[in-house]
């Protein structure tokens, strides 16, 4: 979850769908007003090798207002101070070793940092021998540790349990830079109805792409495998190369290589016919560009297990406002009414502080609506109508049959 927080780009739609009606009508022109935002696009026409960053091989961008100058820019932090790689077009195509010292970076920083986490995985969390009272976490540097050390001063927890290094995201800090990444975990229910919605799609193998809660859950379901690709490398001294992928969904780039692919590929070559891909983007992340991704891991589904292969069973964690750019990237896909909620994010969850039409957040698929059951003791209601589970409030329509 890697672009800017959740909480303001629910906040920026939110005002925009109430309020853009009455700017219409009413408003009169501000002479003071600011030009809109320069318009950039993400370019799908380049083909060739890319300059990189730090987060894998680097977008392609237009802006409105350049037409012909385009740029290589970082696909997973929009902000340059966060991300300083920057490369026009022709300078790539012109001389690429300069238009990546231009880039500024390699695919180093974030890969050292995995090897590091393998490294304490092994040493600490495989070692059968270590007890309780051994082993602490520092919230300060993410990392488990059995000395102190250059934690000392840190923000620490002593005695690290086997409860917590089961559930990661018990212990792990959310992260919560808002121009840079913004963490939420689901709320417990919320987990249950995603795992009942598997069921009802009646898959076997299940692809967690941010989504880390959802991933513990299903690795205590026997009949069910998983494979989680996230970005958050604090994973990693948690989880095994086997288990859990380095992965950046906003360019499909599996930091590892030719390895982690392999372990990606042969998953999808054992989910042939039962295969699912949960993910829970950034609320900021361009719709085109996930979009873009999910194509591109149903082709290699295909081209591994031949045409005639079962769809992937999709479920896009999203704002039931951008319904409409998902479906226009991907015709297939529907809304379902559930309203998911998290537990580290006040309004998007039930209690005082909570929106008062609930969470704006739902999930948009491409299983048929008519498979997929919503649970009934939180209000949720079968239209005989629609032939599909609704939310409490809505109604159906005779005039739109809908």
């Amino acid at each position: 979850m890697r672009f800017s927080s959740r909480e303001w780009q629910t906040k920026q739609f939110e005002s925009f769908h109430l309020c853009f009606p009455k700017q219409i009508f009413f408003m009169k022109p501000d002479k003071n007003a600011k030009e809109p935002r320069d318009s950039v696009q993400i370019a799908f026409d380049f083909s060739g090798d890319r300059p990189t960053c730090d987060h894998g091989p680097m977008l392609l961008f237009e802006r409105q207002s350049m037409i012909g100058r385009r740029f290589f820019a970082c696909s997973a932090y929009r902000d340059r101070k966060l991300c300083p790689a920057y490369v026009l077009e022709s300078v790539w195509e012109n001389d690429k070793s300069k238009g990546q010292k231009m880039a500024k970076q390699s695919t180093t920083q974030l890969l050292l940092r995995s090897r590091e986490l393998n490294q304490i995985r092994e040493n600490i969390l495989m070692r059968h021998d270590l007890k309780m009272k051994d082993r602490g976490f520092c919230h300060s540097c993410g990392e488990i540790f059995v000395t102190m050390g250059q934690h000392v001063n840190h923000k620490v927890t002593a005695a690290v349990g086997d409860n917590l290094l089961d559930e990661p995201s018990k212990i792990l800090d959310p992260l919560d830079h808002s121009k840079k990444e913004a963490q939420y975990f689901f709320s417990e229910d919320s987990i249950n109805v995603i795992l009942g919605l598997l069921q009802d799609a009646k898959v076997s193998h299940v692809l967690c792409i941010s989504c880390p809660t959802i991933f513990k859950k299903l690795k205590r379901d026997s009949s069910k495998k998983c494979l989680m690709l996230d970005l958050d490398v604090r994973f990693r001294q948690f989880y095994s190369p086997q288990e859990y992928l380095l992965y950046n969904m906003f360019n499909h780039h599996f930091f590892d290589g030719s390895q982690s692919v392999s372990v990606y590929e042969q998953f999808l070559i054992e989910g042939k016919n039962n295969l699912a891909v949960v993910m829970d983007p950034p609320f900021g992340g361009k719709v085109e560009v996930i979009s873009h991704t999910l194509q591109t891991i149903d082709d290699e589904y295909k081209h591994l297990n031949g045409q005639n292969a079962s769809d992937i069973s999709k479920f896009w964690i999203f704002p039931y406002f951008m319904e409409t750019q998902i479906v226009s990237n991907l015709p297939s896909f529907a809304m379902l009414d559930y309203k998911v909620e998290y537990t580290n994010h006040s309004q998007f969850q039930k209690g005082p502080q909570g929106r008062k039409q609930g969470s704006p957040v739902r999930k948009i698929t491409n299983v048929s609506l008519q498979k997929l059951k919503l649970p009934a003791r939180e209000g949720y209601k079968y239209c005989t109508f629609c032939k599909k589970w609704i939310s409490p409030e809505n109604r159906h329509c005779m005039i739109c049959n809908s």
